[in-house]
């Protein structure tokens, strides 16, 4: 082989390299476009979902609440708190369940202290959807002899200084995309939220989430065709420096890729 061969044979193998090395990054990046994109996608199924989940949270707090009011009819209620406030700052802290017992319409006592409720029982308590300073929250409520108990069960946080501490998300057991939003009142591109007794507490809004999705689609669809387009390019490149059979093998090759390619 002459030295004008052995450059040129240099020269292809670094284009070729370089070529390769694009084709394995455009293809990377479109399956993990595709990945985010599929990951993404939300329905009128996820929110059935995201309210049987929350169905069992409140059923899991109505269910503490009925044991409490029965032991603090026989037992003061300091000790009987005091005695499961270890368990109570677990449910607060892993589940993002919140406990609190006013008495005469005086707080007494409260699982967790980052929960900015009043000292005085407020009225809009009552409601079954609470929006407070950092996070929103579905309620249950139960009456006792000298008071009621109060509880907040986390649906999603959300800061307006954020950092890395403090994220706006949902909790973990909703599995859902930040970006999808909570909307007080029910809209036409919205889906309505209902807690276990049927009352109505918010919507989801998947607006946003469809826009990126959409964005997200064009990067998957353009990164395969950069793909592919690498791969032309190699065996372009391949075709003008081979001969004989190993150019026609080459051809077909390029041929049954282009029919793969059209049938995907």
């Amino acid at each position: 082989m002459s030295s004008e061969n052995r450059i040129t044979g240099k020269k292809l193998s670094r284009r070729i390299l370089i070529f390769f090395g694009a084709g394995i990054f455009f293809l990377v990046l479109g399956v993990l476009s595709e990945i985010n994109f599929h990951h993404n996608s939300y329905s009128e199924k996820d929110v059935k979902k995201f309210e049987s989940i929350l169905h069992q949270r409140e059923a899991k707090l109505k269910k503490e609440f009925e044991r409490l009011a029965k032991l603090f009819e026989k037992n003061p209620m300091e000790d009987i708190l005091l005695a499961n406030s270890e368990r109570f700052q677990e449910l607060s802290s892993r589940e993002g369940i919140y406990i609190f017992y006013y008495e005469y319409d005086t707080l007494r006592y409260w699982s967790d202290h980052t929960v900015p409720v009043s000292n005085f029982w407020r009225l809009r308590y009552e409601a079954p959807f609470q929006v407070f300073r950092n996070a929103d929250y579905t309620s249950v409520t139960k009456d006792t002899q000298n008071g009621k108990l109060f509880g907040l069960l986390e649906v999603r946080s959300h800061y307006i200084m954020k950092n890395q501490f403090l994220i706006s998300k949902y909790i973990r057991d909703f599995n859902l995309n930040p970006d999808v939003k909570i909307e007080i009142l029910e809209s036409e591109n919205t889906f309505p939220v209902l807690n276990a007794n049927g009352d109505y507490l918010f919507s989801i809004d998947f607006s946003d989430v469809v826009k990126k999705k959409i964005l997200i689609q064009v990067l998957s669809i353009v990164s395969y065709g950069l793909f592919f387009l690498t791969i032309f390019f190699i065996f372009f490149n391949l075709i003008f420096y081979v001969a004989g059979r190993s150019r026609f093998y080459i051809l077909c090759l390029i041929s049954v890729l282009l029919v793969a390619g059209s049938m995907i």
